[in-house]
């Protein structure tokens, strides 16, 4: 290859990463106006980027331009500071994670093992937790303070809400305030025979989120679809109370938390014998 070759062709790959600067650049400054009047032109910027960033590779091998890598590396700094402000949008809230479904992402098991000093979970009857024995026996031990009790906040066994949602999942009328009691008597024994520091208290209105607060700092989040599966299907959100040099109360994680406890304050404790 002559030097005049050399030089074009350098120019080119060259000219190519100034494309996808260029595109990079408009996207970001347009990121705010585009989030306002079109949310969905933000995914689909990423993905015209990202087409950008495949083309021009792609086009630097085929041509043989001389320094590919020096050329990818370029353009992978140029694409990685735009992917890398798209996520530091979310972590700024304190998202930081997402499961598509439960079952496949930080499972039951899974959330049980991350608890090391402390729980409180906001749900149904807290069966699935329970059904994974050894895990939620380890948990709470491992939590267990006697200055700082474990929470639960469940549903009444009595509540008639659980008749009509087993109803409506096709299943035996009693199946749901069975599972409740279920877990009780498990919670009723870890406090009792074992001397675990546990609390349960029952709200009066079925809750809009399962929520479970993982050592004060990480929250599981996810919504209800009663009498539609067990749960385990539905998506799932990972939020941290303190975002890297952030103030606590400017994450997601604030308003769940304060919401939990806001229902655990007129909530009804229970008295470890009812329903037994």
């Amino acid at each position: 290859m002559n030097s005049t070759n050399f030089y074009r062709q350098l120019l080119e790959g060259i000219l190519l990463q100034a494309i996808l600067a260029v595109a990079s650049i408009v996207f970001r400054k347009a990121r705010a106006f585009l989030g306002r009047s079109y949310p969905l032109a933000r995914p689909v910027g990423i993905v015209v980027l990202a087409l950008i960033f495949v083309g021009t590779n792609v086009f630097i091998l085929w041509r043989s331009i001389p320094h590919p890598l020096l050329l990818f590396c370029i353009s992978v700094f140029i694409f990685g500071w735009v992917v890398f402000a798209e996520f530091e949008a979310f972590w700024r809230l304190g998202l930081i994670g997402t499961d598509r479904t439960i079952a496949k992402g930080i499972d039951y098991r899974k959330s049980l093992n991350l608890c090391k000093d402390s729980l409180e979970f906001l749900g149904i009857g807290a069966n699935k937790l329970v059904n994974e024995q050894k895990a939620f026996r380890d948990a709470i031990n491992r939590c267990h303070r006697p200055d700082h009790s474990i929470r639960f906040l469940l549903c009444p066994p009595d509540h008639e809400e659980l008749i009509r949602i087993a109803r409506q999942a096709g299943r035996p009328e009693t199946e749901y305030q069975e599972k409740v009691k279920s877990s009780l008597r498990e919670l009723c024994e870890l406090k009792n025979k074992h001397g675990r520091n546990i609390e349960v208290k029952f709200y009066k209105k079925l809750p809009l989120f399962r929520l479970m607060f993982i050592n004060d700092t990480f929250c599981l989040a996810s919504h209800y679809i009663l009498g539609e599966g067990e749960g385990s299907q539905l998506p799932q959100l990972h939020l941290w109370r303190k975002p890297p040099g952030r103030r606590d109360i400017e994450s997601l994680y604030s308003p769940l938390r304060r919401y939990y406890d806001q229902l655990w304050q007129e909530a009804e404790p229970w008295n470890f014998e009812t329903y037994l």
